[in-house]
């Protein structure tokens, strides 16, 4: 076995920047957790320099494994040494529920992970191979790294379907974009319960507990921090039960929760917005545009995100957002919001194939003209689709489309975008991401075309810099997914300009 050095010797007492702060009594533990790691990793590791290439194979497996029981063997020794605080999650035993648990059809663990029911693993199987996993995650966002975030949702989704024993590792301070979390909220009921430990920082975690995601996504946080939090305004997750479990025979006839949704959200917008400008809140007229938004696309969700269930609307959504004061590298402070609409089941670029025939071929003269564009990328046709099913007056339904009133929604999603992440600076560090399918739109707010004008007129979002559909998208702002999303993901994020707010409050939105 290779000796441990000084260099080594001094890496692992020298403390990481999450660990600075900590007693010494912790820092000791999680020393002594890097040094056994350490020398697991070095007593189980070989050179493979020199070797036939049967054996090279082999002792790379036996190499990766060690790596990882070395990283398990350091996560548990921090677990112990932070204890309650400190950012730290603490698990209630699953033991009995993962020996009861048996596979659970999920519309977006399957699209996740390809044959998932066939590579799901019994609990037997699991005992007797007693496989863990350590999932370190980074730049969980869609805004800023969509491939990044959906491999990261992917990882887990395979963890799921054969690990024993799963442990994650947050690496940001902050919560980046709301949308991965919803994917994971909802991802989290139909997953054996195999999450058996997480670390996030403090700041993060008050997110999630303000947004009350915590319970969703199967934790525990233990609260270090006062309650309400001061920096950070949630409007916590809104959702619909799971698509197919409802009994109700005329569910379209029930008192429905969108409503109360826009109401709610309308609420909090108005509160983020007197904490950046005392006194200012929604005009008349962006009530009514929120209030719109909500409704045209959760009842969108509804109606067309399951058509394998039949006529009556059924879908899944959830709903969620937060304000919090953050603060730059030079010490100015600023307000940084986020908002995401999540609809669980077919994606865009599928649902969109069942239109009227006159929008089918528009759409098919516009995918012609704009693949070649794209031509490296494997689904550039569901990629145009989606691009345009954006266009105001696109349809799949036959009786809206015929009486000329269709299509409008993410118009006003993108109007209202528009509108509050607006500033009189350059620059803006503002994102509408759209995620469906095999398909990310990334959005930035110098190319969402202005949408002030005549109520009825058309709108349309072609993604280039003229804003004209004769042309292609930019390239950037296609990204191609190698994980599907089974369904509908809109999230934003964007900074509150305090004297834009204040010039621009009288305007139409």
């Amino acid at each position: 076995m290779a000796k441990i050095t000084f260099e080594d010797r001094a890496r692992l007492f020298d403390p990481l920047d999450r660990d600075q702060g900590l007693e010494e009594r912790q820092l000791r533990i999680i020393r002594g957790a890097r040094l056994q790691g350490l020398r697991f990793k070095r007593r189980n590791s070989r050179q493979i320099k020199n070797l036939h290439p049967k054996l090279k194979k082999a002792i790379v497996r036996q190499n990766r494994a060690a790596i990882a029981r070395q990283r398990s063997i350091i996560q548990e020794g921090r677990r112990r040494a932070l204890g309650p605080g400190m950012g730290s999650i603490q698990h209630e035993s699953v033991d009995t529920q993962l020996m009861l648990s048996t596979y659970q059809r999920s519309i977006l663990l399957d699209g996740l992970v390809q044959g998932r029911d066939q590579v799901w693993k019994s609990f037997s199987k699991r005992l007797r191979t007693r496989k863990s996993q350590h999932i370190e995650i980074e730049n969980f966002s869609f805004v800023d790294a969509p491939r990044r975030t959906m491999e990261a949702l992917s990882q887990i989704a395979h963890a799921e379907s054969e690990c024993l024993r799963v442990t994650m590792d947050f690496k940001e301070e902050r919560c980046l974009d709301v949308g991965p979390w919803l994917l994971l909220a909802i991802m989290r009921k139909d997953m054996a319960p195999v999450i058996d430990g997480a670390f996030m920082h403090e700041s993060l975690s008050k997110v999630i507990s303000e947004l009350k995601l915590d319970r969703s996504i199967g934790i525990m946080l233990t609260k270090t921090w006062p309650t309400p939090t001061p920096d950070v305004w949630g409007f916590p997750v809104e959702e619909r039960r799971a698509s197919g479990s409802t009994e109700d025979l005329t569910p379209h006839l029930r008192p429905q929760t969108i409503e109360k949704v826009g109401t709610n959200m309308v609420r909090a917008i108005n509160h983020w917005l007197k904490q950046c400008v005392q006194d200012q809140s929604l005009t008349i007229h962006g009530q009514k545009l929120i209030l719109k938004i909500v409704g045209e696309t959760l009842d969108n969700a509804e109606r067309h995100s399951r058509p394998d269930l039949g006529a009556a609307p059924d879908g899944e959504w959830m709903v969620s957002g937060f304000m919090a004061r953050r603060e730059s590298t030079d010490g100015i402070q600023y307000l940084r919001c986020h908002l995401a609409f999540l609809s669980v089941g077919i994606s865009i670029a599928d649902s969109i194939r069942n239109c009227p025939d006159k929008i089918a071929e528009k759409m098919a003269e516009y995918v012609s003209s704009h693949k070649a564009h794209f031509g490296h990328m494997k689904h550039a046709e569901a990629h145009l689709r989606t691009v345009y099913a954006l266009q105001d007056g696109v349809t799949r339904d036959e009786r809206a489309f015929s009486e000329e009133r269709s299509g409008s929604g993410f118009g006003s999603i993108l109007a209202f975008f528009k509108d509050l992440a607006g500033g009189d600076g350059g620059n803006l560090d503002a994102t509408l991401s759209i995620v469906s399918g095999n398909t990310c739109l990334r959005i930035p707010y110098e190319i969402a075309p202005e949408f002030l004008g005549l109520d009825g007129e058309t709108r349309n979002i072609w993604l280039n810099d003229a804003n004209d559909g004769t042309l292609p998208p930019d390239h950037k702002t296609v990204v191609e997914l190698e994980r599907r999303l089974n369904g509908t993901l809109i999230t934003m994020a964007f900074n509150m300009d305090a004297d834009y707010l204040k010039r621009t409050v009288d305007a139409p939105y």
